[in-house]
C-alpha cells in the first residue's frame, strides 16, 4: 500500500549537494578504509607510494564539503557536519604517514601518527552516524526516519564498543607482565582479531552505507518530485 509523505522542508539548492554528498560518502568510505590499511599494513598499493591513501581521503573530505550546511536548523547535522569536515581533513593530512609507517613501523613518530589517524577515522564513521538521522527526518518520512535513527543508534555503540575492544587489545599487547588469567584473555582476543573486525567495523561499516544510500535515494525522489518528474 502506497504511503503519501509530506513534503520535504529542505530548500531546493541543498538537494543536489546533499544528493552527491551522500552518494560519494557512500563509496569513499569503504574504498578508504581499504586503501588506508593495506597501505598501513604494506598489502597492497605499495609501488604506488602514499598517494592512493592521499587520493581516496582527498575525495572523502570533498564529500563532506559537498554536504550543504544549515539546512535542517535545530537538528545535529551543523555540529556534526562540521566534525566530520574537520576528521575528514584531518585524515587527508595524515594519510603519507600509513605508507612510512608500513617502510619504518619501528619509527614512534610514524607509528604515534598511524594511530591518531586510525582514532580519526573511527571517529568520523561516529560522526556520519550522527548527522545521518538529521539527514533522514528532513523528508518527512516517518519510515525512514525511524529505521536510520535506529541503525545510526546501533552503529554508533558498536563503534564506541569496538573502540574500547581495540584499546583493551593495545594495552595488553604492550604490557610487559601480565597476570595468568590477563595474559590467556589478550591471547584470545588476538587469535580473534578477524572476527572482531568483521563485527566491531565490517558490520556496521556495511549498515552505515546501507543508510547513506537510502537517504540518498530519498533526496533523489523529492529531487525528481520538485521538477515535476515524480
Amino acid at each position: 500500500m502506497d504511503v503519501s509523505h509530506a513534503p520535504s522542508q529542505l530548500p531546493a539548492r541543498a538537494l543536489p549537494g546533499l544528493i552527491q554528498g551522500l552518494a560519494g560518502l557512500a563509496w569513499a568510505l569503504p574504498l578508504g578504509m581499504v586503501v588506508c590499511v593495506q597501505t598501513a599494513r604494506q598489502i597492497g598499493f605499495w609501488s604506488l607510494g602514499p598517494w592512493p591513501a592521499v587520493a581516496v581521503t582527498g575525495w572523502l573530505y570533498l564529500c563532506t564539503l559537498r554536504l550543504p550546511s544549515s539546512f535542517n536548523p535545530g537538528s545535529s547535522w551543523d555540529g556534526s557536519l562540521r566534525r566530520s569536515r574537520s576528521l575528514a581533513l584531518l585524515l587527508w593530512g595524515l594519510s603519507p604517514f600509513l605508507y612510512w609507517h608500513a617502510r619504518l613501523p619501528d619509527h614512534p613518530w610514524f607509528t604515534l601518527m598511524t594511530g591518531i589517524t586510525g582514532v580519526a577515522g573511527w571517529w568520523l564513521l561516529i560522526e556520519v552516524n550522527r548527522f545521518l538521522p538529521a539527514a533522514a527526518a528532513s523528508f518527512e518520512d516517518p519510515r525512514l526516519t525511524h529505521e536510520v535513527r535506529g541503525l545510526c543508534h546501533v552503529n554508533r555503540v558498536i563503534f564506541v564498543l569496538g573502540g574500547l575492544v581495540w584499546l583493551m587489545v593495545r594495552v595488553l599487547a604492550q604490557a610487559d607482565s601480565l597476570p595468568a588469567p590477563a595474559e590467556r584473555y589478550g591471547l584470545l582476543l588476538l587469535r580473534l582479531e578477524a572476527p572482531l573486525w568483521m563485527f566491531f567495523l565490517v558490520a556496521p561499516l556495511a549498515l552505515t552505507l546501507a543508510c547513506l544510500w537510502k537517504t540518498r535515494e530519498a533526496a533523489w525522489r523529492e529531487l525528481l518530485r520538485r521538477a515535476g518528474l515524480q
